[in-house]
């Protein structure tokens, strides 16, 4: 947040002299495609599935998608 004391700017900007990237956040519940390539058994299977996206993982630096129909939850 702005704050005053630091003349409108926000104590990410004055710490790091940019402005925060927020380009990697996504909507909840929308349609995602991750890539599958460390998943897969096969070097000729799909790259990519079309899955809901739903949260940040806690664990690992991606984001956590279900495929609807195989039913199995990836972290892309």
């Amino acid at each position: 947040m702005p704050t005053v004391v630091l003349n409108g700017c926000t104590p990410f900007e004055r710490l790091f002299k940019s402005s925060p990237d927020y380009s990697f956040l996504r909507i909840f519940g929308r349609l995602c495609f991750p890539l599958l390539r460390p998943y897969n058994q096969h070097k000729l299977d799909f790259r990519s599935s079309p899955c809901v996206f739903l949260c940040y993982s806690s664990t690992h630096l991606g984001y956590r998608c279900f495929d609807l129909s195989s039913s199995r939850m990836y972290i892309a």
